[in-house]
Protein backbone atom coordinates (compact mmCIF):
# COMPACT_ATOMS: atom_id res chain seq x y z
CA UNK A 1 0.00 0.00 0.00
CA UNK A 2 2.93 2.17 0.73
CA UNK A 3 4.50 1.38 -2.01
CA UNK A 4 1.30 2.40 -4.59
CA UNK A 5 1.00 5.52 -2.75
CA UNK A 6 4.76 6.16 -3.09
CA UNK A 7 4.60 5.50 -6.93
CA UNK A 8 1.52 7.44 -7.23
CA UNK A 9 2.85 10.55 -5.70
CA UNK A 10 6.15 10.26 -8.04
CA UNK A 11 3.40 10.05 -11.04
CA UNK A 12 1.61 13.24 -9.60
CA UNK A 13 5.12 15.19 -9.42
CA UNK A 14 6.42 13.96 -12.85
CA UNK A 15 3.05 15.07 -14.02
CA UNK A 16 3.09 18.13 -12.54
CA UNK A 17 6.58 18.92 -13.61
CA UNK A 18 5.78 18.40 -17.21
CA UNK A 19 2.89 20.37 -16.56
CA UNK A 20 5.22 23.34 -15.05
CA UNK A 21 7.37 22.70 -17.80
CA UNK A 22 4.97 22.71 -20.41
CA UNK A 23 3.58 25.96 -19.38
CA UNK A 24 7.06 27.77 -19.00
CA UNK A 25 8.29 27.05 -22.38
CA UNK A 26 6.55 29.68 -23.95
CA UNK A 27 7.05 32.28 -21.03
CA UNK A 28 10.72 31.98 -21.17
CA UNK A 29 10.25 31.41 -25.22
CA UNK A 30 9.07 35.01 -25.04
CA UNK A 31 11.86 36.19 -22.42
CA UNK A 32 14.09 34.77 -24.79
CA UNK A 33 12.57 36.77 -27.84
CA UNK A 34 12.42 39.73 -26.34
CA UNK A 35 16.45 39.44 -25.12
CA UNK A 36 17.58 38.56 -28.73
CA UNK A 37 15.24 41.45 -30.20
CA UNK A 38 16.69 43.59 -27.56
CA UNK A 39 20.39 42.36 -28.32
CA UNK A 40 19.60 42.91 -32.37
CA UNK A 41 18.18 46.11 -31.82
CA UNK A 42 20.86 47.31 -29.55
CA UNK A 43 23.54 45.86 -32.75
CA UNK A 44 21.88 48.24 -35.32
CA UNK A 45 22.23 50.98 -33.24
CA UNK A 46 25.78 50.72 -32.26
CA UNK A 47 26.09 49.88 -35.93
CA UNK A 48 24.42 52.96 -37.03
CA UNK A 49 26.59 54.83 -34.70
CA UNK A 50 29.42 53.42 -36.35
CA UNK A 51 28.26 53.94 -39.43
CA UNK A 52 27.85 57.36 -38.84
CA UNK A 53 31.04 57.89 -37.04
CA UNK A 54 32.90 56.33 -39.66
CA UNK A 55 30.80 58.58 -42.58
CA UNK A 56 31.79 61.54 -40.30
CA UNK A 57 35.07 60.47 -40.24
CA UNK A 58 35.41 60.06 -44.34
CA UNK A 59 34.13 63.34 -45.32
CA UNK A 60 36.41 65.35 -42.10
CA UNK A 61 39.75 63.31 -43.83
CA UNK A 62 38.16 64.57 -47.18
CA UNK A 63 37.69 68.09 -46.08
CA UNK A 64 41.21 68.31 -44.60
CA UNK A 65 42.36 66.56 -47.71
CA UNK A 66 40.81 69.38 -49.75
CA UNK A 67 42.18 72.04 -47.65
CA UNK A 68 45.65 71.04 -48.22
CA UNK A 69 45.50 70.47 -51.86
CA UNK A 70 44.17 74.05 -52.08
CA UNK A 71 47.18 75.51 -49.83
CA UNK A 72 49.46 73.50 -51.70
CA UNK A 73 47.87 74.79 -54.98
CA UNK A 74 50.01 78.15 -56.19
CA UNK A 75 46.83 80.42 -55.04
CA UNK A 76 49.35 80.51 -51.84
CA UNK A 77 52.27 80.12 -52.95
CA UNK A 78 54.78 83.07 -51.84
CA UNK A 79 52.14 83.88 -49.44
CA UNK A 80 52.05 87.53 -47.97
CA UNK A 81 49.63 89.75 -46.62
CA UNK A 82 47.17 90.33 -49.91
CA UNK A 83 46.62 86.16 -49.34
CA UNK A 84 45.43 86.63 -45.60
CA UNK A 85 42.10 87.66 -46.39
CA UNK A 86 41.24 84.69 -48.59
CA UNK A 87 43.09 82.31 -46.55
CA UNK A 88 40.87 82.87 -43.55
CA UNK A 89 37.95 82.23 -45.96
CA UNK A 90 39.16 78.76 -46.90
CA UNK A 91 39.99 78.47 -42.99
CA UNK A 92 36.59 79.28 -41.80
CA UNK A 93 34.67 77.11 -43.99
CA UNK A 94 36.95 74.27 -43.04
CA UNK A 95 36.34 74.99 -39.62
CA UNK A 96 33.07 74.94 -39.74
CA UNK A 97 32.14 71.77 -41.38
CA UNK A 98 34.90 69.90 -40.06
CA UNK A 99 35.38 68.46 -37.06
CA UNK A 100 39.73 68.59 -37.16
CA UNK A 101 40.30 72.90 -36.52
CA UNK A 102 43.07 74.20 -38.69
CA UNK A 103 44.31 77.11 -36.48
CA UNK A 104 44.45 80.01 -38.94
CA UNK A 105 47.42 81.80 -36.92
CA UNK A 106 49.60 78.45 -37.58
CA UNK A 107 49.05 78.12 -41.03
CA UNK A 108 49.86 81.92 -41.84
CA UNK A 109 52.92 81.78 -39.53
CA UNK A 110 54.46 78.45 -41.47
CA UNK A 111 53.74 79.73 -44.95
CA UNK A 112 55.56 83.47 -44.22
CA UNK A 113 58.37 81.27 -42.90
CA UNK A 114 58.64 79.20 -45.58
CA UNK A 115 58.34 81.83 -48.33
CA UNK A 116 60.83 84.06 -46.71
CA UNK A 117 63.07 81.10 -47.24
CA UNK A 118 61.91 80.38 -50.83
CA UNK A 119 64.34 81.67 -53.58
CA UNK A 120 62.02 80.78 -55.91
CA UNK A 121 59.37 83.85 -54.36
CA UNK A 122 61.34 86.07 -56.51
CA UNK A 123 58.73 89.36 -55.29
CA UNK A 124 59.26 88.63 -51.35
CA UNK A 125 62.61 88.43 -52.01
CA UNK A 126 63.18 91.71 -53.36
CA UNK A 127 61.31 93.16 -50.62
CA UNK A 128 63.48 92.06 -48.31
CA UNK A 129 66.76 93.19 -50.24
CA UNK A 130 67.18 96.14 -48.48
CA UNK A 131 66.80 94.55 -45.14
CA UNK A 132 69.22 91.61 -45.64
CA UNK A 133 71.81 93.73 -46.92
CA UNK A 134 71.71 95.40 -43.32
CA UNK A 135 71.50 92.64 -41.72
CA UNK A 136 74.35 90.60 -42.75
CA UNK A 137 72.12 88.72 -45.59
CA UNK A 138 69.38 88.03 -42.79
CA UNK A 139 66.18 89.43 -42.42
CA UNK A 140 65.89 91.19 -39.04
CA UNK A 141 63.77 89.35 -36.61
CA UNK A 142 61.24 90.79 -34.03
CA UNK A 143 61.43 88.38 -30.82
CA UNK A 144 58.22 87.38 -29.30
CA UNK A 145 57.73 89.82 -26.32
CA UNK A 146 58.17 87.10 -23.75
CA UNK A 147 61.72 85.78 -24.72
CA UNK A 148 64.44 86.56 -22.07
CA UNK A 149 65.50 89.70 -22.70
CA UNK A 150 63.04 90.58 -25.78
CA UNK A 151 63.31 94.08 -25.01
CA UNK A 152 67.08 94.26 -25.35
CA UNK A 153 67.42 92.17 -28.74
CA UNK A 154 64.81 94.17 -29.78
CA UNK A 155 66.30 97.38 -28.91
CA UNK A 156 69.63 96.04 -31.63
CA UNK A 157 66.43 95.03 -34.06
CA UNK A 158 64.76 98.43 -33.91
CA UNK A 159 68.24 100.25 -34.83
CA UNK A 160 68.52 98.07 -37.96
CA UNK A 161 64.72 98.68 -38.93
CA UNK A 162 65.76 102.47 -38.84
CA UNK A 163 68.64 101.99 -40.54
CA UNK A 164 67.30 100.58 -43.53
CA UNK A 165 64.27 102.86 -43.47
CA UNK A 166 66.66 105.58 -43.67
CA UNK A 167 68.13 104.13 -46.76
CA UNK A 168 64.78 103.99 -48.28
CA UNK A 169 63.64 107.00 -47.64
CA UNK A 170 67.11 108.70 -49.32
CA UNK A 171 66.51 106.40 -51.95
CA UNK A 172 62.89 108.39 -52.29
CA UNK A 173 61.25 105.69 -51.16
CA UNK A 174 59.87 106.91 -47.67
CA UNK A 175 56.14 106.55 -45.85
CA UNK A 176 56.87 108.68 -42.79
CA UNK A 177 59.06 107.96 -39.72
CA UNK A 178 62.09 105.59 -40.86
CA UNK A 179 61.63 104.33 -36.83
CA UNK A 180 58.17 102.81 -37.95
CA UNK A 181 56.66 100.14 -40.14
CA UNK A 182 53.24 99.08 -41.63
CA UNK A 183 51.53 95.90 -40.57
CA UNK A 184 48.74 94.26 -41.75
CA UNK A 185 46.36 93.40 -38.88
CA UNK A 186 43.12 91.24 -40.99
CA UNK A 187 39.92 91.37 -40.57
CA UNK A 188 38.09 92.39 -36.92
CA UNK A 189 36.14 89.76 -35.21
CA UNK A 190 32.95 90.14 -34.27
CA UNK A 191 33.67 88.96 -30.60
CA UNK A 192 32.89 90.01 -27.47
CA UNK A 193 36.56 90.61 -26.86
CA UNK A 194 36.71 93.25 -29.34
CA UNK A 195 39.34 94.62 -30.79
CA UNK A 196 40.62 91.34 -31.66
CA UNK A 197 41.56 90.42 -35.85
CA UNK A 198 42.79 87.75 -37.79
CA UNK A 199 46.65 88.34 -36.87
CA UNK A 200 46.63 90.89 -34.09
CA UNK A 201 45.06 91.31 -30.76
CA UNK A 202 44.57 94.43 -28.36
CA UNK A 203 46.38 94.22 -25.21
CA UNK A 204 46.31 96.28 -22.10
CA UNK A 205 42.90 97.80 -23.27
CA UNK A 206 39.22 96.27 -21.71
CA UNK A 207 37.71 97.28 -24.59
CA UNK A 208 33.93 96.95 -25.98
CA UNK A 209 31.39 96.84 -29.15
CA UNK A 210 32.35 100.91 -28.97
CA UNK A 211 36.14 100.72 -29.04
CA UNK A 212 37.79 101.30 -32.12
CA UNK A 213 41.71 100.55 -33.35
CA UNK A 214 43.27 104.21 -31.97
CA UNK A 215 46.52 105.36 -31.85
CA UNK A 216 48.83 104.22 -28.73
CA UNK A 217 47.55 101.19 -28.17
CA UNK A 218 49.21 98.12 -28.11
CA UNK A 219 48.56 95.22 -30.05
CA UNK A 220 50.26 91.94 -29.76
CA UNK A 221 51.02 89.90 -32.92
CA UNK A 222 48.77 86.48 -32.90
CA UNK A 223 50.88 85.03 -35.88
CA UNK A 224 54.26 85.66 -37.60
CA UNK A 225 53.38 88.58 -39.59
CA UNK A 226 56.04 90.82 -41.89
CA UNK A 227 56.80 94.86 -41.15
CA UNK A 228 56.34 96.55 -44.38
CA UNK A 229 57.95 99.94 -44.73
CA UNK A 230 54.37 101.43 -46.22
CA UNK A 231 51.14 100.39 -46.46
CA UNK A 232 51.29 100.47 -50.41
CA UNK A 233 49.95 97.16 -52.34
CA UNK A 234 52.34 94.38 -51.95
CA UNK A 235 50.69 92.62 -54.96
CA UNK A 236 51.29 95.62 -57.55
CA UNK A 237 54.34 96.75 -56.91
CA UNK A 238 57.30 97.28 -54.34
CA UNK A 239 56.66 97.38 -50.45
CA UNK A 240 60.08 96.78 -48.45
CA UNK A 241 60.01 93.90 -45.83
CA UNK A 242 61.56 95.91 -42.60
CA UNK A 243 61.28 92.65 -40.20
CA UNK A 244 59.36 89.84 -39.46
CA UNK A 245 57.55 89.90 -36.07
CA UNK A 246 57.59 86.91 -34.29
CA UNK A 247 54.20 85.22 -33.03
CA UNK A 248 53.73 87.10 -29.58
CA UNK A 249 55.43 90.42 -30.17
CA UNK A 250 53.91 93.55 -28.89
CA UNK A 251 54.01 96.84 -30.90
CA UNK A 252 52.86 99.93 -29.72
CA UNK A 253 50.01 101.49 -32.55
CA UNK A 254 50.79 104.93 -34.49
CA UNK A 255 48.52 105.62 -37.09
CA UNK A 256 45.75 103.09 -38.41
CA UNK A 257 43.93 102.48 -41.66
CA UNK A 258 40.92 101.05 -40.95
CA UNK A 259 39.76 99.71 -44.49
CA UNK A 260 42.67 98.92 -46.96
CA UNK A 261 42.46 95.95 -49.47
CA UNK A 262 39.72 94.23 -47.18
CA UNK A 263 41.10 94.33 -44.08
CA UNK A 264 42.87 97.00 -40.60
CA UNK A 265 46.51 97.92 -41.59
CA UNK A 266 48.30 100.27 -38.99
CA UNK A 267 51.59 101.83 -38.66
CA UNK A 268 53.53 100.83 -35.34
CA UNK A 269 56.63 100.94 -33.15
CA UNK A 270 58.56 97.60 -32.36
CA UNK A 271 60.22 97.40 -29.26
CA UNK A 272 57.24 97.99 -27.28
CA UNK A 273 57.12 95.72 -23.55
CA UNK A 274 53.35 93.91 -23.84
CA UNK A 275 51.54 95.71 -20.79
CA UNK A 276 51.41 93.99 -17.33
CA UNK A 277 47.71 93.30 -17.67
CA UNK A 278 47.94 91.18 -20.84
CA UNK A 279 45.06 89.07 -20.79
CA UNK A 280 46.25 87.11 -23.95
CA UNK A 281 49.55 85.75 -22.10
CA UNK A 282 47.35 84.50 -19.42
CA UNK A 283 45.10 82.96 -21.29
CA UNK A 284 46.75 81.38 -24.07
CA UNK A 285 46.86 83.72 -27.89
CA UNK A 286 43.41 83.50 -29.67
CA UNK A 287 43.28 80.39 -31.74
CA UNK A 288 40.97 78.73 -34.16
CA UNK A 289 38.79 81.15 -35.61
CA UNK A 290 41.68 82.74 -37.20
Amino acid sequence: MGDETGIGLLKWIDGAAKLVTALGIPVIGVIVDNHLKAQTAALEHQKEIFQEAMSTRQRNIDLSLKFYEVIGSKRFECYDESKGPLLKIFLDTNNKYNDVKIPYEDVAGSLIKTTIGDPGCSRVAEDTLAAKESNHGEIPVVVASDVPEAQQKNEQVKNTIAAVAKKLQKDGRSDGDASLGWVALGRRHEVKAALDYSNFVVVGVHSSDKVTLQANMVIKSKTAVYLRHSADDTGLGRNHILAVLSRGTCVAVKRVIPELRSQVWAQVEVGVACPEDDSSKRAGLPRGDG
